[in-house]
């Protein structure tokens, strides 16, 4: 379970490394920042993105954009030291999860800019297999899961499956408990 545990770690490292979103490389929240007052427009802007994150869950890409927003322009520094502490107070969600939405929509981006006519994803958990996977790789399994859901629903494990054609991956026997909606080790 440990190596599974470090195997994950490194692949999240890895996406985080590798993820950019609206073309710039996804910045890592400082951790124990002075809190440091927001001008005006900074201020009307923050409560518009975190309105969107409260009610935007139309997709995760919408709430995910918001908090890449939020999270690198640092605009909870008037009231939070940290990315971690914002998002905990906020929106209930641990830095992870939040990290991941962005992660993932950096991913729909990627997608969106290479997959034209395929559905896109509308969930996190859906195409999280797809994050440390290279660009090209990841539109060319994103493009086997649809054709494999065959007008159907895309689910995490038609990604998963068309991931591991696409890297040659043998299929991995789960040493623990795993969720069946995202694959992760309970």
């Amino acid at each position: 379970m440990a190596a599974m545990r470090a195997q994950r770690e490194a692949q999240w490292a890895r996406a985080q490394k590798a993820a950019k979103v609206g073309g710039k490389a996804v910045a890592v929240a400082e951790q124990g920042a002075e809190l440091a007052p927001l001008t005006p427009p900074e201020m009307a802007e923050l409560e518009v993105l975190k309105d969107r994150v409260r009610s935007g869950l139309r997709t995760f890409f919408d709430v995910a954009a918001a908090l890449t927003e939020i999270r690198d322009r640092r605009l909870y520094r008037q009231t939070h030291r940290s990315w971690d502490a914002f998002v905990n107070d906020e929106f209930g969600m641990t830095k992870q999860h939040a990290n991941r939405q962005i992660i993932a929509a950096a991913v729909v981006g990627n997608l969106g800019s290479g997959t034209r006519g395929s559905a896109l994803p509308t969930q996190e958990r859906v195409i999280r297999p797809l994050t440390p996977l290279e660009p090209k790789q990841q539109r060319k399994a994103w493009k086997m899961a649809v054709k494999k859901a065959a007008g159907g629903k895309v689910t995490n494990e038609i990604v998963q499956e068309a991931v591991q054609e696409v890297t040659g991956a043998p299929k991995p026997e789960p040493s623990c408990r795993v969720c069946p909606n995202c694959g992760w080790a309970l």
